[in-house]
């Protein structure tokens, strides 16, 4: 009776690897959606539509680097960064990771995406993996 419904909802990864530019703010692409419970998702870009709260995550895995770098997720929102997140790649682990969270207003014409940007010195630095996923909080 009266559960909270947190819709729309989504959660997309990343399709197949993407090269990322140094030191480039890149958006992400991301090919494979998980979950998009009210179409809301399309072209990398979530675009809510219904005014409310929402929580929005996201981290982008970097792989084939021998070059120890700082690693940035970012959550645009309109094309601006709302949040941001670092980590680090290490040579030794072979791994590298940053991730981003937020809680945000959302009017009806509002839209989120995530960018990356890596400082490793090659030209570029493939993203691996990424995830974003976000949903509107109980009202």
């Amino acid at each position: 009776a009266g559960g909270v419904i947190n819709t729309p909802a989504f959660s997309a990864t990343i399709a197949t690897g993407q090269d990322i530019p140094n030191n480039t703010a890149t958006k992400v692409v991301l090919g494979s959606e998980r979950l998009d419970s009210d179409g809301k998702f399309a072209s990398s870009r979530f675009t809510p539509t219904v005014p409310g709260t929402y929580f929005l995550t996201a981290e982008v895995v970097y792989g084939d680097s021998t070059t120890e770098c700082l690693l940035s997720c970012f959550i645009y929102k309109n094309g601006s960064v709302i949040a941001t997140g670092h980590g680090f790649y290490q040579s030794a682990t072979g791994t590298g990771s940053a991730n981003a969270s937020t809680v945000d207003v959302a009017d009806d014409n509002d839209y989120y995406e995530v960018y990356t940007k890596q400082n490793r010195g090659a030209a570029t630095f493939t993203v691996t993996g990424t995830t974003f996923h976000g949903f509107k909080l109980g009202d």
